[in-house]
């Protein structure tokens, strides 16, 4: 479904450096989900602190200090274990376990257009402010 930016700053004065170091991105779809996306690199100390969060009608899936879990009506529980590697790492072995073994990729070339679609309206909407 397509995605469009509503809102988006980004900030690169704690560091003061040439790139940013906090991004904040609002979305939505054409039938209307909302979505927000926030990074940040100013963690002040080894590893990161990160959350991932899906909400939908029935749960809310949280991926939060190496465990995955899920909250319903009837209360929370663990329901996975995330792994100790950082997404971009399992990322990266995937994409070239399916290359050496002849494998399609888990992704295609149009997800990644639409995702890049996503960051450039991102700097582009932050950027008029």
């Amino acid at each position: 479904e397509h995605v469009a930016v509503t809102g988006a700053q980004v900030s690169s004065r704690a560091l003061g450096q040439s790139v940013e170091d906090f991004a904040s991105v609002l979305l939505r779809s054409r039938s209307g989900v909302l979505g927000t996306i926030e990074t940040g690199n100013t963690y002040p100390g080894q590893g990161g602190d990160a959350d991932w969060r899906l909400s939908g009608s029935e749960a809310l899936l949280t991926v939060r200090a190496g465990a995955v879990w899920a909250t319903t009506r009837a209360g929370a529980k663990q329901i996975a274990d995330a792994g100790g590697e950082p997404l971009a790492a399992v990322a990266l072995r995937d994409a070239l376990k399916r290359w050496r073994n002849g494998e399609p990729p888990a992704t295609g070339i149009e997800d990644c257009y639409r995702a890049m679609r996503i960051v450039d309206q991102a700097y582009a909407l932050a950027n008029r402010s």
